[in-house]
């Protein structure tokens, strides 16, 4: 199970800062995955938007201050995380995410760059999960057979591509109880499996393969092992790229709360 791991190569320090903005997506990841547990035929387009309108509404306040005290102790600035969203016209063919981060940290990072994301839920049996439930539509390509898979189309712009599967919070796995929420694997991963004849993926493969929410979006994409800073793509995540739509922009953005001079003067 990817959980639970810390990458010892982020710009965000100490790692008791790291773990606040972990705390944060993870507080939010567990609000939707438990609505989705108690309504389980919600359509994808339904939870997307939940977990954007969540990202945007839940107060940072309380994890702001975690991630702060350290940072002020090793006289570093105090950061800020501010996200916001918006929804673009229905479109086709596309990503349902365009994923955008401004980093805006003087003396660690000054950097834009995004990710394209596609998400898939979990099918409930009947209406109850378990963990041979699966991924009904990940392998399929709806409509006209000469459209591309989705994970070509949105590698054709980034290999910065991701999908989000969207289960329970908790999911009987094995005979364990297991805190499961949104998980996540890159569009390669995905198009590996595809090629290698895989299509079928359950919730227990991706309990076992998949990065948590909170994992994948501060160790992956907010420490800049996953992103793309061209500034095509950041148009595309922007909802600017008429040739290829995304449903949702989310903004997450990272700054800093006071800068003071001195901080940075050479001694």
């Amino acid at each position: 199970m990817r959980t639970g791991r810390m990458r010892t190569d982020c710009w965000i320090k100490p790692p008791s800062a790291r773990s606040g903005f972990k705390d944060f997506f993870s507080k939010v990841d567990a609000d939707v995955s438990e609505y989705y547990q108690l309504n389980p035929n919600m359509r994808e387009e339904h939870i997307e938007s939940r977990l954007a309108t969540t990202l945007e509404k839940t107060s940072f306040e309380i994890y702001r201050q975690r991630v702060n005290i350290e940072r002020r102790r090793k006289r570093l600035p105090s950061l800020a995380l501010s996200i916001s969203h918006i929804t673009h016209k229905e479109v086709s063919h596309g990503a349902d995410i365009g994923l955008v981060a401004s980093l805006s940290v003087p003396g660690e990072i000054t950097l834009t760059k995004a990710s394209l994301i596609q998400g898939k839920r979990l099918y409930a049996r009947r209406g109850v999960f378990d963990q041979d439930c699966e991924y009904e539509e990940l392998f399929k390509t709806p409509g006209r057979s000469n459209i591309a898979p989705q994970w070509a189309r949105m590698l054709k712009v980034t290999p910065a591509s991701a999908y989000l599967f969207y289960n329970p919070l908790d999911l009987w796995i094995g005979k364990s109880l297991k805190s499961v929420g949104t998980r996540v694997l890159s569009a390669q991963i995905v198009k590996g499996k595809a090629a290698a004849g895989k299509h079928h993926l359950s919730a227990r493969d991706l309990y076992d393969e998949g990065s948590t929410f909170s994992d994948w979006v501060i160790d992956e994409f907010i420490c800049c092992n996953s992103g793309d800073s061209r500034e095509e793509v950041i148009s595309v995540a922007s909802g600017e790229n008429p040739n290829f739509g995304v449903r949702q922009t989310l903004q997450v953005s990272i700054e800093s709360e006071n800068i003071r001079p001195e901080l940075f003067m050479t001694r």
